[in-house]
């Protein structure tokens, strides 16, 4: 009630941190709105992206933003689309099912493909070196793909559930505070393979 979200099930969207990130994926984000009427979208701001970008991008369609509240968005939400960073480990944590996003310029992401030999991008994946959520990337990244992976991890979806035990389990892995550098150990032994 107080971030001023009514009753229906909530799909939290978190498009990035960095202007680049957000002027590509936000607008894929954005096509899955209109075919989900009986959800409401709302947009993980955050403080050091003017609200005039957010709101060039959603224009009229139904999201609504709401900054530095990412948390209690992700508690409140049925399910995520994602940025891939930091934010998807943070979404597992909270147990919020998620859709992995990313799309860089042709450039950067060839650059990336070139040096960067990991199977996955997303944390979770990598530290659970499985597929657990379903990662998106740069052609992959359509509205077409967003919707039909979105309502899988949706309450009645098919990949729900896993997704949920999958999240035990890695928590279990990466255990109580002090996570961020059992974490961070694992993703250097990982690079390192």
């Amino acid at each position: 009630r107080d971030l001023g979200i009514d009753e229906k099930p909530g799909i939290a969207l978190l498009a990035g941190s960095r202007k680049h990130e957000i002027e590509l994926i936000l607008p894929k984000m954005k096509e899955v709105v209109n075919h989900l009427p009986d959800h409401q979208f709302i947009l993980a701001g955050v403080k050091n992206i003017p609200d005039e970008l957010y709101n060039k991008i959603i224009g009229n369609s139904q999201v609504r933003l709401i900054k530095d509240k990412t948390y209690e968005i992700l508690h409140l939400a049925d399910a995520a689309l994602v940025t891939s960073g930091t934010a998807t480990l943070e979404a597992a944590i909270m147990g919020t099912p998620q859709v992995v996003c990313y799309k860089g310029d042709f450039f950067s992401m060839l650059i990336a493909w070139m040096v960067i030999k990991v199977k996955y991008i997303s944390l979770v994946n990598l530290i659970m070196e499985s597929e657990v959520i379903r990662e998106l990337i740069q052609y992959d990244l359509t509205g077409k793909n967003l919707l039909k992976e979105l309502k899988a991890v949706l309450k009645g979806g098919d990949r729900r559930e896993k997704i949920l035990a999958d999240y035990q389990s890695l928590k279990d892995i990466i255990g109580p505070s002090g996570a961020s550098g059992r974490v961070a150990k694992e993703m250097v032994k990982d690079l390192r393979r």
